[in-house]
């Protein structure tokens, strides 16, 4: 007889998003974000209701934790920008965020 396997087997769901004017993709309610350079631009998720996982072209260029909160918006300082003046496309919002949270950001939950 064969033993199980050491890790239990992950489940994950697939699906697309957007990225919106702020770098950040909706899921469940929340905001997660990605490097700026990919808004507007559409993004493979990949999600077990633990961890979120965001890729482009099949390479991963984000990852969180997934919150129980609602409406929250979620930041890795690497995926802001935060010097320079705002891009037209990039938002004041995110922009005026990057410039508070400063070099590193405020790590996802």
């Amino acid at each position: 007889m064969i033993n199980l396997p050491d890790k239990r087997y992950q489940i994950y769901t697939i699906e697309k998003r957007k990225v919106n004017n702020y770098a950040h993709i909706n899921y469940k309610n929340n905001y997660y974000s990605v490097p700026y350079i990919f808004m507007g631009e559409e993004l493979i998720i990949k999600s077990n209701d633990n961890i979120l996982k965001i890729y482009k072209d099949g390479e991963q260029v984000a990852i969180h934790q997934i919150s129980t909160k609602k409406g929250e918006f979620f930041y890795k300082g690497r995926n802001i920008l935060t010097t320079g003046k705002p891009r037209k496309t990039f938002g004041w919002f995110s922009w005026q965020k990057a410039q508070e949270l400063g070099e590193f950001g405020q790590e996802g939950p």
